[in-house]
């Protein structure tokens, strides 16, 4: 049975929250040009359940759609918004001089 979200002001569907998860190791593969099967595992930093809890918008908890998470993920700094955005910065390298 098709579940219908006419009338959902919710802008993530239970789907689509995990697909943020997903959004985020494509967008690592293709900016480094690396399959996504070959990259390190996303929750070696960061929790995938937790990360898509967090995107999952319930507008009786979420009801302001605020927020984002930023994490280093394969040597991007990983910013996600409330809205579902996902951006990619190349990491800043500690020096050791």
């Amino acid at each position: 049975m098709e579940q219908s979200t006419i009338g959902i002001e919710s802008p993530h569907t239970a789907a689509e929250s995990d697909r943020i998860t997903r959004k985020i190791v494509d967008a690592v593969a293709a900016e480094t040009g690396v399959d996504a099967v070959d990259l390190d595992p996303l929750y070696d930093v960061v929790d995938p359940d937790a990360l898509n809890s967090l995107f999952h918008s319930r507008p009786s908890v979420n009801s302001l759609g605020t927020g984002a998470v930023r994490f280093t993920y394969h040597g991007f700094e990983v910013h996600v918004t409330a809205g579902g955005a996902v951006s990619l910065e190349t990491a800043p390298t500690e020096s050791l001089d």
